[in-house]
């Protein structure tokens, strides 16, 4: 059944009856769950207004093809001619372990600032600044400066940390591409202890993260520690990092 041909419809029946009454009236719907995938004969208008909210297996790191077809139903929704707002819920994600999704989410938003998005709507966030850092500020920075890129803006973050900055990069892209490179063996651990990425992840975190994990990203955190050593405002930012990891 064709539920997004469906909401489509009815949110564009709903405008028509809302112009009798005013001419400039505006209706919002969402795009969600089963009514996810837009309608190739039906047009809409920009005085309707969806929010585009991805849904079930797409949080991060996700798989390159499932990146681009999400980018894909973006792009067939504002083929309808309505205007699109993001609202993503993968925020919820991660609880406090060193999870970065920084790249995959950046390159998404800034994709989708090019392609018409007027308004974003994050549905909570960690804001696990020790191990999280990278993702939460490209977040809020490319929000504010849609205009920079990604890179540039991750470049800006890692310059925070002075003469660790090179090991404090290489220290977040550790957690980042092991991420990505854990990313099914993940799924299949997620399923097995029950756990969500949204309220129960904490039941598969020990799984996700063995002790294992951390030997490499303390080594280029202490790195960091060594070169920031002589400078205490950056010292102090290394050590922020620090706790996370004990945390």
């Amino acid at each position: 059944f064709d539920a997004g041909r469906r909401y489509a419809w009815f949110y564009k029946r709903i405008h028509e009856l809302a112009k009798e009454h005013d001419p400039d009236a505006v209706v919002n719907g969402y795009i969600y769950l089963n009514y996810f995938i837009a309608p190739k004969d039906i047009k809409l208008n920009p005085n309707i207004i969806l929010t585009f909210v991805p849904w079930g297996g797409w949080y991060y790191p996700r798989d390159p093809e499932a990146q681009r077809w999400l980018q894909e139903q973006w792009e067939h929704w504002r083929a309808t001619g309505a205007r699109l707002l993001y609202r993503p819920n993968f925020t919820l994600d991660g609880g406090t372990m060193p999870l970065n999704y920084a790249t995959q989410m950046g390159e998404e938003l800034h994709a989708f600032y090019q392609k018409g998005c007027i308004g974003t709507d994050f549905d909570y966030l960690t804001a696990q600044w020790a191990v999280q850092g990278p993702t939460v500020y490209l977040l809020h920075r490319h929000l504010s400066r849609p205009d920079r890129s990604p890179k540039a803006l991750l470049e800006e973050y890692y310059r925070a940390f002075g003469p660790a900055e090179k090991s404090v990069a290489r220290y977040f892209q550790y957690w980042e591409t092991y991420a990505f490179e854990n990313r099914k063996r993940w799924q299949q651990v997620m399923k097995q202890a029950g756990a969500t990425n949204l309220l129960t992840y904490s039941r598969a975190a020990g799984a996700l993260f063995p002790k294992s994990a951390f030997d490499e990203a303390s080594r280029l955190l202490a790195q960091a520690e060594a070169e920031a050593a002589e400078s205490p405002g950056h010292r102090a930012r290394v050590r922020y990092l620090r706790l996370g990891v004990t945390h």
